[in-house]
């Protein structure tokens, strides 16, 4: 196995302060994170939310909402980038995959890594790579279930930790 130039480690630790950060935001503000006058489950992994302040903006907020997703899809990106570190992937490699997570997954699955709750990361990967909870363009936002997104982490995260 070819060395590979950066350290898997320091994608892991960063990805474990990220998850710590995006559960400390969830636990203190609960549903009150999206700062929304309405929530609509759509029976799937995601929620529509609508931004309270929508009448009064042209650029709705999400209140902390945008950090907590913003933070945990980084985690999930760097969890998966620290699989493909172990296993030789340069940092050339890791910029042709970019913020892709649906890329970072199958670049995983070619290692022969197994990426738990896979199909819930590719459903993520559009609005990560996009930064839609970084810059909200519209009153109306679909977001993943906090608990689901957070479940795709602590699943890589345990994944990563079995790999010594």
């Amino acid at each position: 196995m070819e060395q590979s130039d950066l350290d898997p480690t320091a994608f892991a630790m960063v990805a474990d302060t990220y998850m710590q950060e995006a559960d400390m935001i969830f636990h203190n503000f609960g549903i009150n994170a999206f700062n929304v006058s309405s929530v609509t489950d759509t029976g799937g992994p995601f929620l529509q939310v609508n931004a309270i302040d929508a009448t009064q903006s042209d650029h709705p907020t999400f209140g902390p909402s945008g950090s907590l997703y913003f933070l945990t899809g980084h985690a999930i990106e760097l969890y998966l980038k620290a699989m493909l570190i172990k296993n030789g992937k340069t940092k050339a490699d890791l910029k042709g995959i970019g913020r892709d997570l649906e890329k970072s997954v199958e670049a995983t699955r070619n290692i022969g890594v197994s990426v738990p709750n896979a199909d819930l990361i590719i459903a993520f990967s559009e609005i990560h790579r996009g930064m839609e909870y970084r810059y909200p363009q519209a009153p109306r936002v679909n977001v993943m279930v906090p608990e689901m997104l957070f479940s795709c982490a602590k699943d890589l995260k345990s994944v990563y930790d079995s790999m010594g």
